[in-house]
């Protein structure tokens, strides 16, 4: 099975975060590499919980950055 988990920056609070049409996870961390090892721990189990499966998962992340900026 393939999930989706796109992995979004918000500027204003500095964290990274998840959100996915795909599964219920809810995760957020300081760092992009430590979110991405959060998900993979904790998606196997999200999965089982909310939809009774066990087996094989592909996890796909998407990214997406975007920052403030000015001009002087």
């Amino acid at each position: 099975m393939k999930y989706i988990v796109r992995l979004i920056w918000d500027d204003e609070a500095n964290i990274w975060y998840t959100e996915s049409d795909d599964m219920p996870i809810f995760l957020n961390d300081y760092s992009y590499d430590n979110l991405i090892e959060r998900v993979r721990a904790a998606a196997p189990e999200v999965l089982e919980e909310a939809y009774d499966y066990v087996g094989p998962i592909n996890l796909t992340f998407e990214s997406e950055r975007i920052e403030k900026a000015s001009i002087s």
